[in-house]
């Protein structure tokens, strides 16, 4: 390889990557929020326009006693909001879970859902 070949080539790949840079920040940029976009603008809900940690609160704050995620499922369901698969239900609920905003009543294992409640004094 000469100069003149290693210039050429190393001017082909900082094109490239000046290239894919650009496409990069563009996309971080739609999947930030902007001030007063709504969820469905930036990305962040499952098609119904609604957060889906919020969609799932609201499910939370009609239910009483333990809960899977077969329950929150249903109740999102019959709140016609639809389209949310299972694992983002799971991490929601683990997340919650986190926050302290719900109880683990039952540590799930294998393919048995974990089990939880809401604890009096908290508000998910």
């Amino acid at each position: 390889m000469d100069y003149a070949q290693y210039k050429k080539l190393k001017e082909e790949i900082e094109e490239d990557y000046r290239k894919k840079k650009e496409a990069l920040e563009t996309l971080w940029s739609m999947y930030q929020k902007p001030a007063g976009a709504t969820a469905s603008e930036s990305g962040h809900s499952h098609g119904g326009g609604v957060p889906i940690s919020d969609a799932i609160r609201k499910v939370l704050s009609g239910i009483s006693g333990d809960f899977t995620v077969d329950d929150i499922q249903q109740g999102l369901k019959d709140h016609g909001i639809k389209g949310v698969e299972r694992l983002s239900i799971t991490n929601t609920l683990h997340r919650l879970w986190r926050r302290k905003e719900i109880a683990l009543a039952k540590k799930g294992q294998g393919r048995r859902a974990s089990t939880y409640r809401i604890e009096k004094g908290t508000t998910p």
